[in-house]
């Protein structure tokens, strides 16, 4: 991925480091890849890997070397007939043992970056970068070093890159610069990068839908964002909903993650019966899901404050707010009058926890009728998990729950 191959769309915009942060990679004929990075004799030739079949009638051209003078596609063609039509090519078995082989060396440069990666097949993978220390980086120098690294450590060549804050609009922007190259779309210019595109790019619709696509005469993803969502809903039913996210670069399975419950758990290490210490352990259970949210950029409803003691026996009170709320204050206030409910005296008190089973998106509305307190106590509390991002949770802590950290 040499420099020169490097894009940012739309030109002048940056990614914002408090976004989420994609990174799909796509490996362009990644069998026949494999094969001249393992056979040094392979390497600048003209060559097509080859299923194994147990006839050769059967067997099917399924990739084709970067060296191959040929701008007809030639995976899927029977092997009978690609000898017919290029006589002069050679033909590879494919090597799967090697392709496993090179897919765990990937998986290692992976790992250096982020824990949370996906390789649904070995020619394709995506990075979820958020939140990592890659983020707080330079990306086209992040992006640049794990090329490098594949180059050295794996021997694949031809890899595109395309990053952006949803795996949706990463994947679009890496299959647009194949075989080589990188694209980065910045944070909130989804619709606007997406606009002149091909819909054909547009994943995980229907037969029945990319036809009749085809016959309104759909061709580019900007003129099905003109439609707009009634209409798309009215033509294409259900999957007009889910046509209506994608041309705006919205992830479907992202968004329904988002969702998902979301849960802070404290385990205490000795056994305590000191309500004021528990108390203040759950002040720092509350101060944690409370950046778990804002890490998330999502609200809680409600909140579902739950107590196990040593015995094994569980109690848990459900907790619904005033509004939705990511604060620290509000969501320790509904933790502790839970606790308070719930506690009593006897055996000691093993785990704390507090979980929201559906959270929400912030939409902004409640600001317009904040206090000046509130909103000073707003600006600390994302203050705070700035520097929390930076560092570790632990680096800043409520002076009045020291005591409980001390004790845990």
């Amino acid at each position: 991925m040499p420099a020169s191959q490097f894009r940012i769309l739309p030109q002048g915009r940056h990614l914002r480091r408090h976004e989420p942060l994609f990174l799909a990679l796509c490996f362009e004929n990644f069998e026949a890849q494999v094969v001249a990075a393992y056979d040094e004799s392979y390497r600048g030739k003209p060559f097509v890997v080859a299923s194994r079949g147990s006839e050769e009638d059967l067997a099917v051209a399924v990739a084709v070397s970067p060296w191959v003078n040929t701008s007809r596609p030639l995976a899927g063609i029977p092997l009978h007939i690609l000898r017919q039509r290029y006589p002069d090519v050679a033909i590879v078995a494919r090597g799967e043992e090697l392709e496993k082989a090179a897919a765990a060396e990937l998986s290692k440069i992976y790992e250096h970056y982020t824990p949370a990666y996906e390789m649904g097949n070995h020619a394709a993978s995506l990075l979820d970068l958020t939140a990592t220390p890659s983020q707080r980086r330079e990306l086209d120098s992040v992006i640049e070093e794990i090329g490098q690294a594949i180059r050295n450590f794996v021997g694949l060549e031809q890899i595109a890159a395309g990053a952006g804050s949803s795996s949706l609009t990463a994947r679009i922007m890496a299959r647009i610069v194949r075989p080589c190259g990188i694209v980065i779309c910045p944070a909130g210019c989804e619709a606007e990068t997406l606009s002149p595109l091909s819909s054909s790019l547009l994943p995980g619709l229907s037969g029945s839908c990319k036809e009749r696509l085809r016959q309104y005469g759909l061709l580019t993803i900007g003129q099905i964002q003109a439609v707009g969502v009634p209409a798309l809903v009215e033509r294409f039913g259900r999957e007009g909903e889910l046509l209506a996210a994608l041309v705006n670069g919205i992830d479907a399975r992202q968004q329904k993650a988002k969702t998902e419950t979301i849960m802070v758990e404290q385990r205490l290490e000795a056994d305590i019966n000191d309500s004021a210490l528990l108390v203040h352990t759950m002040r720092i259970v509350a101060d944690k899901f409370s950046h778990e949210l804002r890490t998330r950029n999502l609200t809680a409803p409600k909140v579902t404050a739950a107590i196990k003691y040593r015995d094994g026996k569980s109690v848990q009170k459900t907790m619904v707010l005033p509004s939705p709320a990511d604060d620290f204050d509000t969501i320790a206030k509904a933790a502790v009058c839970a606790f308070e409910a719930l506690y009593t005296r006897r055996v000691g008190v093993r785990t704390m926890s507090l979980r929201v089973n559906s959270p929400t998106t912030p939409t902004g509305q409640l600001s317009l009728f904040e206090t000046q307190k509130e909103r000073r106590q707003r600006l600390l509390g994302n203050a705070i998990v700035k520097v929390r991002r930076r560092n570790t949770f632990g680096v800043l802590i409520s002076g009045s729950d020291v005591r409980a950290a001390k004790g845990l």
